[in-house]
């Protein structure tokens, strides 16, 4: 969705040992940046702060949600132009951190807003790297002090599920530590499955994802995460790690609907019970959809409902013949050669039916 004026983000940040007042130091840099935007032109729409942090770690509880609020805006349709700064060290104070976040701006076509020189800043993906910086008005590295580690000490606790950080063996023992949690058969913690989320979403290298949006906020269903998961398990380089952690992820989306709805199930009324026991589980299915209530579902059921399948890979191949793929494979010659795309049936599959999982199977209802 196309905004009227080019917006911005107002981001500000206060280390710890600044001698000015903590909030008088917050709200300097955020009118220093509403001032810029305004002379630009820019309105700014949204705001996010750090206190008491010293820029040298990008682990900042701010500068994280501040990704997280761009990427769900623009899973959302909505743009955001610039991300708006007093200064460049409000952002990182090393070179290589502040090439690290110029570069994920950069791959969501976001412009850098220094409010002190009223500059723009191109931060094109492809022109940064860890070694070197090539945007405009940003090309003096900040010397290294006693307070500038060489590299930064993450505590275990300190996971970045924004994906700002490249953090993949730390993603990796969160992981392995919510796996012992949970053993065997056993549902994952929501950090453990958070955590798989980000490793996946990695993977996928789309910011705008399901699996990105889960591993930043915990929201998500299992119909959205499972086109992301979809996608990577017809990767034909997929490893054996990545198998497991797609298969313990959806088991947990799966277990939270399925825990949610039997919470749900225990405030049914009567009347509703009745309505279960006559019509089996594909109604019981159909109270899960988020727009379904106890007045209209058996007048709705009636009309939506599809049938059951016991595996996605069964679904697939319902709407593979009932395109007739096979058989236009067949007459083609193709069939000894050739297969449908399973994630393209299943994106088909998706588009017209919402797919609810329930006591082992999956339930259709038209959209």
């Amino acid at each position: 969705m196309e905004r009227a004026k080019p917006v911005a983000a107002v981001y500000a940040r206060v280390a710890r040992n600044e001698s000015d007042d903590e909030q008088v130091s917050i709200n300097r840099q955020q009118q220093e940046c509403a001032a810029a935007a305004t002379r630009l032109g820019i309105d700014v729409v949204a705001g996010f702060v750090d206190t008491d942090d010293s820029g040298t770690s990008l682990l900042r509880p701010g500068l994280g949600k501040l990704f997280g609020w761009l990427d769900w805006e623009a899973n959302e349709g909505r743009v955001t132009d610039y991300v708006a700064v007093a200064s460049t060290e409000r952002l990182a104070q090393r070179s290589e951190d502040l090439t690290e976040v110029l570069r994920q701006l950069g791959k969501r076509g976001i412009r850098l807003l220094i409010a002190e020189n009223d500059s723009t800043v191109e931060t094109s993906a492809a022109n940064t790297t860890n070694k070197e910086l090539t945007i405009r008005d940003v090309q003096e590295e900040t010397p290294a002090t006693a307070e500038q580690p060489e590299h930064d000490q993450l505590d275990e606790s300190e996971i970045d599920l924004t994906g700002v950080v490249e953090q993949t063996e730390s993603l990796m023992d969160v992981i392995g530590d919510a796996l012992i949690e949970a053993g065997d058969d056993g549902e994952v913690p929501e950090w453990g499955a958070r955590a798989m989320a980000r490793l996946l979403a990695n993977l996928l290298g789309e910011s705008g994802s399901a699996l990105h949006h889960f591993a930043v906020t915990g929201q998500g269903t299992f119909e959205q995460i499972g086109q992301d998961l979809d996608v990577l398990w017809e990767d034909p380089d997929r490893t054996e790690v990545t198998s497991e952690v797609i298969n313990r992820l959806a088991t947990y989306l799966i277990t939270v609907e399925r825990k949610a709805h039997q919470e749900r199930a225990g405030n049914f009324s009567e009347t509703t019970r009745a309505l279960i026991a006559e019509h089996g589980p594909a109604f019981e299915a159909f109270l899960q959809l988020p727009d379904v209530t106890e007045n209209n579902a058996l007048h709705g059921f009636h009309e939506v409902y599809y049938r059951s399948f016991d595996s996605l890979e069964a679904v697939a191949q319902d709407v593979a013949e009932s395109h007739e793929v096979y058989q236009l494979l067949e007459e083609a010659s193709l069939s000894h050669v050739a297969s449908p795309d399973q994630r393209l049936l299943l994106k088909l599959a998706r588009q017209r039916w919402d797919i609810v999982p329930h006591n082992k199977r999956l339930y259709l209802f038209e959209k």
